[in-house]
């Protein structure tokens, strides 16, 4: 090859070599806009996989970025993919042993896997990281909760609150927690709270005329504000036991069943739905098929404190409640002290 040949070949090579570095210097360019567009996709659709697209795509380029990990994980826990979340907390924590979130995300998904007592130590090793996020609290507190732990889980709620006075799931976790304690007045300011906080959700008003409820406050407007709560979350499980049990208010009661039964075919672990079914059976005369589903609340983990609607049977059907309402609550009552 002749001096001017090896001359035009180096400056061949030297074109394709700047053209190759344009090239892969625009695309990694249009990775983050890409990554950025599937991110305002998942935000208008509600649906975290295009996240987990985005955020697989940039850890193609990226193994080691503790960010896009925990950001990844967090989309896969909103899907309910537990164990691909808990894969990459569990990497994330890897790569950076002192991040707190990372502790904090983990704490979450244990929770969602009811592995409460992992979830109670990354919770505190979250706190002893990052002590003045509300966050490191609130997982802790849920985890006490859990564990049934109350006492400690309104501690931990106080904190919460105490770093985040406008956190409504802090108010009506923590209203929960006092109805394991059997302070269901306690319960009832907390629930009232966070609905005047965030009334846009539903389970916040739910919660506080549940608990009017047992605390014997039922008045003629409950059915409507159950019914308007009811029709501002069509979509939901708990906008359609909402709309059973303001039917069940009204007395119309074969409509209260049909919805109640519709709910648990959606969510056939709703204790909420199982004790309200139970509640319309015990009303229509079905005591056998009210006393199961009852129980089936109870094995769902429905609170004690929220049995105490049984209460309203004593006139309705007194003999279902002497025979078993009566003593559903004496073990209610012997749990509370």
């Amino acid at each position: 090859m002749g001096i001017s040949q090896l001359q035009n070949f180096n400056g061949y090579l030297l074109i394709g070599l700047i053209s190759g570095l344009v090239l892969f210097a625009t695309f990694m360019l249009l990775i983050p806009a890409f990554t950025l567009l599937l991110t305002i996709v998942a935000q208008y659709t509600r649906d975290y996989r295009w996240h987990i697209l985005g955020y697989s795509i940039l850890l193609a380029f990226s193994r080691r970025n503790t960010r896009i990990y925990l950001q990844r994980g967090w989309a896969y826990l909103q899907q309910e993919d537990y164990l691909h979340a808990l894969h990459d907390c569990n990497r994330a924590i890897m790569l950076s042993p002192q991040n707190g979130l990372a502790y904090n995300n983990r704490a979450a998904v244990y929770i969602k896997l009811k592995e409460y007592q992992k979830a109670l130590k990354d919770s505190e090793r979250f706190v002893e990281l990052q002590p003045g996020i509300r966050q490191s609290f609130y997982n802790r507190a849920l985890a006490h909760f859990y564990m049934q732990e109350y006492a400690a889980a309104i501690k931990d709620f106080d904190q919460t609150l105490l770093l985040d006075p406008e956190y409504a799931n802090a108010y009506h976790n923590r209203g929960c927690a006092y109805i394991g304690l059997g302070n269901l007045q306690a319960a009832y300011q907390d629930f009232v709270e966070s609905w005047l906080l965030d009334p846009d959700d539903i389970s916040h008003s739910w919660m506080m005329e549940w608990c009017k409820l047992c605390l014997g406050k039922q008045d003629p407007e409950m059915a409507e504000h159950l019914e308007q709560r009811a029709a501002e979350d069509k979509a939901t499980v708990l906008a359609m036991i909402c709309c059973g049990v303001a039917c069940w208010l009204r007395e119309s009661f074969v409509e209260a069943e049909q919805l109640l039964e519709q709910a648990i075919v959606l969510a056939s672990d709703s204790e909420d739905a199982h004790f309200w079914l139970g509640m319309t059976y015990a009303t229509l005369g079905r005591d056998n098929d009210a006393a199961v589903a009852i129980q089936q609340a109870v094995r769902y983990g429905l609170l004690p404190g929220l049995l105490q609607p049984l209460q309203i049977l004593k006139e309705k059907r007194p003999e279902f409640f002497q025979n078993y309402a009566v003593t559903l609550l004496q073990e209610q009552t012997r749990q509370d002290h």
